[in-house]
């Protein structure tokens, strides 16, 4: 009975699927709503870059001389004039060596003379016949040497001298003191900083220009200032660009002038944005909306829409702004990108525009 169930069962489940409608073989996927743009060539691109308000003259104060600080006698955010001493450091040395060179000076003084009154008594006996040609010779050798001994004595007392005006030190122009950095007690070293001064009123904008756009901006370049802190902007011009890059990382350091208007509202220190907006440092490029890139790891990619799908494109990135980014390659111009979706795109996903 039960051979007979299973037969009867299995020729109606045959039966029902020969007469079936087929079946589909994928299923219907929805189109995730996209919005889109294109990629924009931009040859009006101007180059932006970052600058530092800096003082023209600022001075490092240090010392050839090793000892002790015994006075310091600025404090930062003091006005000091050409000349003024600002720190005294100890040089109990050098006065004792220079007591020593004046003792030797005050010996050799005195040989001098007596060796002068000898030259002068021989020279009449010489002349006269009563002292050798020896004799005489002697006496001028004798005499010279303490010269020569006492000359030596008195470069010795001008070299302890010039080091002594190391342990002296004096501001080399009016200006402001910016930095402290040593204090009573410290042991001052050769070359080391003690206090950090800058020359008031005399103030630039230093920017490093990159190695690319180091031909196009020269001397005379119009550039637009912006700083950051104070939202002050004004027009000026680069002053001067270094020739080389060796000692600053590849890239070139320029000055830009400030103007007079301007020079007692920013400081030392200040942040600035600088757009060079001379037609000779004008860049072709292609961009992006900022928004649209995707980033994974280390990679920078868009979605390119083609035929109602988006197809991943990885990037190379150039120069980054708020709104744009530079592409280099990846893309081309007018390739439509899409800019948002409302659902997780992979590549290959099909798309419909809003």
């Amino acid at each position: 009975m039960k051979k007979i169930f299973y037969l009867a069962l299995s020729l109606s489940i045959l039966f029902a699927s020969c007469h079936s409608p087929e079946s589909p073989q994928a299923t219907n996927v929805t189109a995730v709503p996209v919005t889109i743009s294109t990629v924009i060539s931009n040859s009006q691109h101007v180059l932006s870059l970052s600058g530092k308000v800096e003082s023209t003259n600022s001075a490092t104060i240090s010392t050839r001389m090793m000892g002790y600080v015994e006075q310091v006698l600025v404090d930062v955010g003091d006005n000091v004039k050409k000349g003024q001493l600002l720190v005294r450091i100890n040089s109990a040395e050098l006065t004792a060596k220079k007591a020593q060179v004046d003792a030797m000076i005050a010996e050799t003084s005195a040989a001098l003379k007596s060796a002068q009154k000898d030259v002068d008594r021989f020279t009449r006996l010489h002349d006269q016949k009563s002292a050798t040609d020896k004799e005489y010779e002697q006496v001028m050798l004798q005499f010279e040497s303490i010269k020569a001994k006492n000359e030596a004595a008195i470069q010795m007392r001008n070299e302890v001298e010039a080091m002594q005006q190391f342990t002296s030190i004096k501001a080399p122009y009016d200006g402001q003191i910016t930095q402290k950095i040593t204090h009573v007690g410290d042991l001052a070293n050769p070359g080391m900083p003690l206090l950090m001064m800058e020359q008031q009123g005399a103030l630039s904008i230093v920017t490093m220009i990159p190695e690319k756009n180091r031909m196009s901006v020269k001397e005379g370049t119009k550039a637009l200032i912006e700083i950051i802190s104070t939202h002050q902007t004004f027009e000026t011009e680069i002053e001067n660009v270094s020739l080389s890059s060796t000692n600053s990382g590849g890239q070139y350091i320029a000055k830009l002038s400030i103007p007079a208007a301007f020079s007692k509202s920013v400081f030392p220190g200040m942040y600035s944005i600088i757009t060079l907006n001379n037609a000779e440092t004008a860049e072709a490029g292609l961009f992006v909306p900022t928004k649209c890139i995707i980033q994974k790891d280390q990679l920078a990619g868009v979605y390119v829409y083609s035929n109602h799908k988006a197809y991943l494109r990885w990037l190379k990135i150039g120069e980054e702004k708020e709104e744009y980014t530079e592409v280099l390659t990846g893309v081309k111009v007018n390739d439509t990108i899409i800019l948002s979706s409302e659902a997780p795109l992979l590549n290959g996903s099909i798309v419909q525009i809003k």
